[in-house]
């Protein structure tokens, strides 16, 4: 280094790399320290060759990397790398560098120095990407990013841009593409159809051992549509003689039948419809007035709704539970009795067995209703025996033989794909030199279709070919049809073999 304040004490200093192409293929790299005068540095060199120095013993920014070579993680130009000398009394020899920070596990295709140094103290002044997991809860800000990094405990090695290996106590994943998210104010979402390999081992064997089949009850929950609600102006009126209205009310759509409907709970969102008044009626008449509306509702067009007495009545039901009376001292209160009465009267259905409030479901369906639903649900059984389990996942799998050869098709030629298989290799070439694998299952259910035929099928005379429909009922039509879906059932395309 030229500075000739150095700190001799101090060993690791921040570099930025201008070169990472280096022609030995060792993951060296060329990198200025961040206070070096790099054309002083180049003046001080005797000879110094700016078309041949480069690279050679000569070069003074040449850094060897801290990783073993078998760990091959080289920086790439731009980026930001921590540089470590031996001895710093020594300078351009014995010189290595570790890879520096970043800012946003979506940069590690290229992070620029100045977005590394965001997390070191040179960087306070930039403002940091958004979190991908709660601070304070670990959870994931949003569920979609689980699975993309590796999680705390777990080893991984990381490549540049959607591919990795992860390293787990008792699994190792191998996966490409998994996701498709570069922006890092973006949170990112994982991507189901990367390609992958995962090894698993599992303490436990687990099988399944047949069905049991049970029935259970859902409840069915859609949108109520009225609330229908009635009320007396003069409650404690002792002559049969009273004043009221019947309000009609329509919900939007917010309101559903497992709704916690109660005489006091507040539909701030209904709207008002209609309004039935109710005006000089005895009590008897009244009761068939507000039945008359609840009934005429009674249909599976405006079902469900909901009925119920006014809050300015429905308050004096809170002081009894019965038709029976309320006593006040030594007299009866008119107003309970006469809501109190009304109130068990009032029903959408001269049998309805429910009255004074309530929910009409369907027509005559009163309260919540379910519907049954057949289930059938898998046994299953754990052993205490470890399994082990190999998965090879993709949207097209290949499997490939160097010394197989597809009759009739071209053989397979791998030259210079020592690096990994393009695309274009894969939709011009492979496609063309292999073959569907076969479902061995639904194969196997064509050819018992097949014998079933020969062994039951019979002619009609003797050297007359056989009838369509042989004896044990299997015919030619459903030997052709399984034939015909075959491509679609016995083979898969998407795996090809050679």
């Amino acid at each position: 280094m030229a500075d000739g304040n150095l700190i001799y004490s101090k060993i690791i200093f921040q570099a930025n790399v201008f070169d990472d192409q280096d022609p030995l293929m060792l993951g060296r790299i060329r990198a200025s320290a961040q206070t070096d005068n790099v054309q002083a540095i180049y003046n001080g060199i005797p000879d110094w060759d700016p078309i041949e120095g480069p690279w050679s013993t000569k070069d003074p920014f040449v850094f060897l990397p801290l990783l073993p070579y078998f760990v091959s993680q080289t920086p790439k130009s731009s980026e930001l790398v921590q540089i470590i000398y031996q001895n710093p009394r020594v300078q351009y020899s014995n010189q290595f560098y570790i890879q520096g920070p970043f800012s946003s596990p979506m940069l590690t295709s290229r992070q620029d120095n100045q977005g590394a140094n965001s997390m070191l103290g040179t960087g306070i002044q930039y403002k940091q990407y958004p979190s991908i997991k709660n601070k304070f809860t670990g959870t994931y800000e949003d569920s979609r990013s689980a699975g993309i990094f590796p999680e705390p405990g777990d080893n991984g090695f990381l490549g540049r841009g959607n591919a990795d290996l992860i390293v787990k106590e008792n699994e190792v994943l191998l996966r490409a593409g998994k996701t498709f998210s570069k922006n890092p104010r973006e949170l990112p979402i994982g991507y189901n159809g990367r390609a992958f390999i995962q090894l698993s081992q599992f303490t436990q064997t687990k099988r399944q051992n047949g069905f049991k089949k049970y029935r259970k009850l859902n409840e069915i929950v859609i949108p109520v549509q009225y609330l229908i609600e009635y009320t007396l102006y003069n409650p404690e009126n002792q002559a049969n003689v009273f004043n009221g209205e019947i309000n009609i009310l329509t919900f939007n759509g917010d309101v559903l039948t497992n709704d916690e409907f109660s005489l006091s709970k507040d539909y701030g969102s209904a709207v008002l419809k209609e309004v039935i008044k109710i005006e000089s009626l005895s009590m008897q008449d009244v009761i068939l007035k507000i039945n008359g509306v609840l009934e005429s509702y009674n249909n599976n067009k405006n079902t469900p709704y909901f009925f119920r007495p006014g809050q300015n009545i429905s308050k004096y039901l809170s002081t009894t539970s019965t038709a029976s009376t309320v006593n006040t001292g030594a007299q009866t209160n008119p107003t309970v009795t006469n809501v109190s009465f009304l109130y068990t009267q009032v029903k959408p259905n001269p049998t309805a067995n429910v009255t004074g409030s309530g929910l009409v479901f369907f027509k005559n369906a009163y309260g919540q209703q379910f519907e049954p639903q057949k289930v059938v649900e898998p046994i299953i059984e754990y052993t205490q025996t470890p399994q082990s389990i190999g998965t090879l996942g993709a949207d097209m799998l290949y499997l490939l033989s160097h010394k197989s050869q597809i009759p009739g098709k071209q053989v397979i030629n791998l030259d210079g794909t020592l690096y990994g298989i393009s695309q274009d290799k894969f939709a011009d070439d492979l496609i063309n030199s292999t073959s569907s694998v076969v479902r061995g299952e639904e194969l196997l259910k064509l050819l018992s279709l097949i014998v079933k035929f020969v062994v039951g099928h019979s002619h009609p005379y003797h050297q007359m070919p056989p009838t369509s429909i042989a004896t044990n009922g299997t015919s030619v039509d459903a030997i052709l049809q399984e034939i015909g879906q075959g491509t679609q059932k016995i083979l898969n395309s998407n795996i090809r073999i050679n």
